[in-house]
């Protein structure tokens, strides 16, 4: 990575085929505890919106509107 240098092109965006997640161990101790914290942590982001403007500040969801997609 050292030899490659990214930029943004403008009004240009591509779709990431991926999704996030997060891995509990059901083996740990406290892994019920965790699973149960993560899934009330993410409740509370998801209805407040935070989420979304999460990935809008860092640029992963745009307006399509404004952006042609080079990988539909």
């Amino acid at each position: 990575m050292n030899k490659i240098h990214l930029v943004p092109v403008k009004n240009i965006g591509v779709v990431l085929k991926d999704s996030r997640h997060f891995v509990i161990s059901k083996r740990h101790p406290k892994g019920q505890e965790a699973f149960i914290a993560m899934n009330k942590g993410l409740k509370i982001l998801r209805s407040r919106g935070a989420i979304v403007k999460a990935y809008q500040q860092a640029g992963f969801f745009v307006n399509t509107n404004k952006v042609i997609i080079i990988n539909p």
